[in-house]
């Protein structure tokens, strides 16, 4: 969960940093690529640990970050309300999109029991971090030095870099997938699992469920509910008009 912190403010902080159409599309590209890659690369690791589907779907934050950037550079220039949306999103290294990413993350980590107090306070660490340099570089005029120092490099050289960087990070997820899946569990069970950890440092011949358990109510529960409701109406009504 801080790791998905730190890779929200890195989402965020790059979206404001990225060139103008057309110079960022290459590295736009790269940008949506990465993101889409990080969120898929840990949806088998979050499947096999039963994480939680809120916390799965946090995931994919960063890449509908960079999703939306796209969307309003393209149509920024052609309607002036996405024009100012796009000054309001991307202001202050994407602050908005950013504390949004954030702030779902504290709630969820307000939702699960376990190590509550350390990530809402790391969490809110970051965020307050991120407002103090997003201030401060805005202030003292850095992004532009800082816009031309990160996409300095050219396009063929990133794509090696990040090739190389997606490689390492594929391996060590994967390895950790296998054999240290129960550390992985500790930090994405909810609170209403909170023995499911203990109980898979006991268990040694246990197999993974090929389907979850339904979490939420049954359809037929819901339907059951709504004919009484309507019916408890009817008769409502009849007993006004008698």
């Amino acid at each position: 969960m801080v790791f998905l912190g730190l890779v929200i403010c890195m989402a965020g902080f790059v979206s404001s940093m990225l060139p103008e159409f057309p110079r960022g599309l290459v590295y736009w590209l790269f940008a949506c690529v990465l993101s889409l890659l990080y969120a898929l690369v840990l949806t088998r690791t979050l499947r096999s640990n039963r994480a939680d589907y809120e916390f799965r779907l946090l995931h994919w934050f960063p890449f509908c970050i960079f999703v939306l950037w796209g969307f309003l550079q393209y149509f920024a220039p052609r309607f002036r309300l996405v024009y100012i949306l796009k000054l309001g999103f991307l202001f202050l290294w994407a602050l908005p999109l950013t504390a949004l990413g954030i702030s779902f993350t504290i709630l969820f980590a307000v939702h699960v029991i376990r190590r509550r107090a350390f990530r809402v306070t790391i969490l809110s660490v970051f965020l307050a971090l991120y407002l103090i340099g997003a201030l401060v570089a805005e202030g003292k005029g850095w992004n532009p030095l800082l816009q031309q120092r990160l996409f300095a490099l050219p396009p063929a050289r990133i794509l090696s870099s990040v090739t190389s960087v997606l490689r390492t990070l594929t391996g060590l997820i994967y390895r950790e997938d296998q054999s240290g899946a129960i550390l992985m569990a500790d930090h994405s069970v909810s609170s209403s699992t909170p023995s499911v950890v203990s109980m898979q440092s006991d268990v040694t011949s246990i197999h993974t469920p090929k389907r979850l358990p339904r979490s939420g109510p049954e359809s037929a529960g819901v339907l059951l509910v709504f004919l009484l409701a309507g019916y408890c109406s009817v008769l409502h009504r009849r007993q006004e008009s008698e």
